[in-house]
């Protein structure tokens, strides 16, 4: 973290949304850094990726499985945004080895810039293309979240069933599978079809706005 949030931002923001950086790139053609009650979000123009641990869509679903039953030591995060997966997850256990994918550079420079030093501790931020990296690892993770999208869209490659088929490659006998959509992807007849066919165990919960498919094992 280089940034250091003065006394003055973190104390306006209990009063209104202090925007601390607004930047560009090929993937977002918007995005904004915001401090709101002494919390930062990353939002695009549509959709908000990151807020801590304010980041209710995997939060609510953390509880609801009951995540501290659980023993992870290794996680895969696709789409990192500004690290909230990580932060909820440390809630639960300090030994986890984290790889957080994120194709956005811009995003992962950000995150170098705001997200707090102890957040990062034993994550491994690799810029990638998310498919490319499930298809090449050789990595097999306990815990595997996906929370991709390009504004307020999941782009429609990752409800493909190769897609899905090179995640299940990167599973163990127990690994728990996540992924956030939003509630119109679940008319979606193929997304729910091909994550089904894989993961044939699948249940679904609701996160807000949002809704998140699980599978154990």
């Amino acid at each position: 973290m280089s940034y250091r949030i003065k006394w003055w931002q973190k104390l306006l923001s209990y009063v209104y949304p202090i925007t601390l950086e607004k930047a560009e790139s090929s993937f977002n053609p918007y995005l904004e850094i915001v401090l709101i009650g002494g919390v930062l979000q990353l939002n695009t123009e549509n959709a908000c990726y990151s807020y801590e641990d304010k980041y209710e869509s995997f939060g609510i679903a953390f509880r609801k499985i009951r995540l501290e039953h659980f023993h992870f030591k290794t996680a895969l995060i696709l789409g990192g945004g500004l690290c909230s997966i990580p932060q909820l997850l440390k809630t639960y256990t300090k030994n986890i080895n984290i790889d957080i994918v994120e194709i956005d550079d811009q995003i992962i420079k950000l995150a170098n810039k705001y997200v707090q030093s102890e957040i990062l501790e034993n994550c491994n931020i690799i810029h990638a293309n998310a498919i490319e990296y499930v298809s090449n690892t050789p990595k097999k993770y306990d815990l595997i979240c996906i929370d991709i999208f390009i504004d307020d869209k999941v782009p429609e490659i990752f409800f493909e069933k190769n897609f899905f088929h090179s995640l299940k490659k990167c599973t163990n006998n127990s690994t728990l599978v996540l992924m956030s959509v939003l509630t119109d992807n679940a008319n979606d007849p193929n997304f729910n079809k091909n994550f089904k066919e894989v993961f044939p165990e699948a249940k679904i919960l609701r996160a807000n706005h949002n809704l998140i498919y699980y599978h154990i094992g």
